[in-house]
C-alpha cells in the first residue's frame, strides 16, 4: 500500500530505477564510445596518409601529428606515401581495454555487461600513436640498400 502510494506520487522513481538498472548491467566501457583518435607522425612533411586504403590527410609541415578518428573494434592499416620516398605501412590492432576486461568478468556473473564487447566500446587500438619513417628512394642506377 505504501509502495503503491509512493509510486503514484513520485512518477520519477520508476525512471530512476530503470536507469540505475541499465547503467549497472550494460558494462562500464559502454560510456567510452566506439571510436578512438590516433596521432600519426612522419619524418617527411606533406606525406599523404591513407587508412585502410582511404586518404585521410597529409602530414603537417610543422612536424605536428595528423589526428585520425578510427573505429576501435577493427584492425586498421595506415600508409604514408610521398613522391621520391618509399612508402611505409603500419597496422593498428585491436585489444581489449582494461575496462573491457572488467566487463568480460562481469559478464560471467551477469550476461549484459558483454554488450560493450560486442558493440565495440570495450576495445582499444594499439599502439596509441604511430610514427611512419619514409626513406628516400635510391637514385637511378645506384645499388639498393639491403
Amino acid at each position: 500500500m505504501i509502495l503503491r502510494r509512493f509510486l503514484r506520487v513520485n512518477r520519477l522513481f520508476p525512471c530512476l530505477l530503470a536507469g540505475a538498472f541499465l547503467n549497472g548491467t550494460t558494462g562500464c566501457s559502454f560510456v567510452t564510445g566506439v571510436t578512438e583518435t590516433i596521432p600519426i607522425r612522419t619524418n617527411v612533411p606533406g606525406a599523404r596518409i591513407h587508412v585502410d586504403g582511404e586518404p585521410v590527410g597529409t602530414s603537417p609541415a610543422d612536424g605536428s601529428p595528423l589526428f585520425v578518428t578510427l573505429k576501435k573494434s577493427k584492425q586498421h592499416y595506415v600508409t604514408a606515401t610521398k613522391e621520391g620516398y618509399e612508402s611505409n605501412t603500419l597496422s593498428l590492432r585491436t585489444t581489449l581495454s582494461g575496462i573491457g576486461i572488467v566487463d568480460v568478468i562481469g559478464a560471467w556473473i551477469w550476461l549484459l555487461p558483454i554488450i560493450p564487447v560486442v558493440t565495440g566500446h570495450a576495445w582499444t587500438l594499439e599502439p596509441e600513436s604511430l610514427y611512419l619513417q619514409l626513406d628516400p628512394l635510391p637514385a637511378p642506377g645506384s645499388p639498393r640498400r639491403p
